[in-house]
């Protein structure tokens, strides 16, 4: 478990950032996506031995938001990204992360 020292001094909002506490731990984050409409779902998966996987990248308009929540997280490569269903505020916004990251593996509901 992360030390609470490693964690104490950021402030709620920045904490789910924090990656060096949480290295060698599984870890999910459910990204907060806003828009003035419906953004859609994006969940960032890390795995213990440093794997990253994405699940949806919300609609076309927030893709950058994903795409700057990785640059934050120091994420540059996803090894596996996965669209749960075709409706666009799921799949909209993998364009941006297409453009911005390198992608292994693609897998899409059709």
């Amino acid at each position: 478990m992360p030390a609470a020292s490693d964690t104490a001094l950021l402030s709620p909002g920045d904490r789910i950032f924090a990656t060096k506490p949480y290295r060698g731990l599984l870890t999910v984050r459910y990204l907060d996506l806003q828009h003035a409409e419906a953004s859609g779902d994006s969940i960032v998966v890390q795995s213990p031995d440093g794997k990253t996987m994405l699940i949806d990248a919300g609609t076309p308009a927030v893709g950058p938001q994903v795409v700057t929540y990785l640059d934050r997280l120091g994420i540059d490569k996803i090894d596996i990204a996965v669209n749960t269903h075709p409706h666009p505020d799921h799949i909209g916004g993998f364009e941006s992360v297409f453009r911005a990251k390198t992608v292994d593996l693609f897998y899409l509901e059709t």
